[in-house]
């Protein structure tokens, strides 16, 4: 169970780590001055944690909450990661905008476009399970 939830994460911190790494190769003395790359890779920490962490607490209380709360509770995980992932995509895209130019722009990312691939998961599903339990609990269910 979250195998591809856990796939997905790896998949962010994957993107991750590859646009730090370009930036860090295309500013290796002045990355501290290019604020705006770092506010794109903050971002993409940020929102690698935030999936990670919903995952995790998905997980460990699988087995303790029943059915309808682990669904609910893999629901909220799978919003918080596509959610997250869209914004570590054009984070990603950003840096890699920023840090190179010409064909070996095109390189990175046709690169980055192999790292995201993955079958998303469905919003609307999800958001409607999610939100049910918002209902049968009358408020927060978790």
């Amino acid at each position: 169970m979250y195998s591809a939830e856990f796939a997905a994460v790896e998949q962010a911190r994957k993107q991750t780590l590859f646009a730090a790494g370009v930036a860090s190769q295309k500013f290796p003395r002045t990355l501290e001055n290019e604020q705006e790359v770092l506010a794109w890779l903050a971002d993409m920490i940020i929102q690698t944690y935030a999936m990670e962490s919903a995952v995790l607490r998905a997980a460990r209380v699988h087995a303790t909450v029943g059915t309808d709360g682990a669904r609910a509770r893999c629901a909220a995980a799978r919003l918080a990661i596509e959610t997250g992932m869209s914004i570590v995509r054009a984070s990603a895209r950003q840096v890699l905008t920023a840090a190179a130019e010409g064909e070996e722009r095109r390189t990175m990312l046709v690169l980055h476009r192999k790292l995201t691939r993955r079958d998303p998961f469905d919003v609307r599903a999800e958001g409607r399970l999610l939100a049910a339990a918002v209902l049968h609990a009358d408020g927060y269910p978790f």
